[in-house]
């Protein structure tokens, strides 16, 4: 177990027989320009939206919520020495997905350890009860448990899109 299992970035690595500019191709055909608005889905045509970079691209899925906290993959292409090209992908939550679990767990992590020391220290009067504090840690292993499975689970699906698009396969 390594530390980057506790984290939401996830990253693995996808080998093609494409060269990178057929790849750029059919990113660009099979995704749409990335935007700041949000398209009802029933007027979507490509599951997901992207971008070319100079060194590969970046994708995200198209849904009926705000683009911004969306989880984004970032790629990089590479030729191997065997003509093969490594496509080296990271999984991270979007901007919008950062500033909710930076305030989020900022917030219950912060009354979370303000509860367990007046509990522990019962230095006021008025010092939560077993049950809040109790209650204040379990929402915040609970909503942690959400973020890393949500992670994975978008791992899952960014890594089958990608397999079937680019006939890749694993590392």
């Amino acid at each position: 177990m390594h530390f980057s299992d506790f984290l939401p970035v996830r990253q693995f690595h996808l080998f093609t027989k494409l060269s990178p500019e057929s790849i750029g191709e059919k990113i660009k055909e099979d995704t749409e320009p990335m935007s700041l608005l949000n398209v009802p889905e029933f007027f979507q045509v490509k599951k997901f939206e992207g971008k070319l970079t100079p060194t590969g691209f970046t994708i995200r899925r198209k849904t009926h919520t705000h683009h911004d906290s969306n989880p984004l993959a970032d790629a990089v292409c590479s030729v191997m020495y065997d003509k093969r090209t490594k496509i080296s992908v990271t999984i991270r939550p979007g901007i919008g997905g950062m500033i909710f679990l930076i305030l989020w767990f900022g917030i219950i992590g912060l009354a979370t350890v303000i509860a367990w020391s007046v509990y522990l220290g019962n230095t006021l009067p008025l010092s939560p009860a077993p049950t809040q504090t109790i209650f204040l840690t379990v929402l915040l292993i609970l909503s942690y448990g959400v973020v890393l499975l949500s992670s994975r689970l978008s791992l899952r699906e960014y890594k089958k899109y990608l397999q079937e698009l680019l006939t890749a396969v694993e590392d």
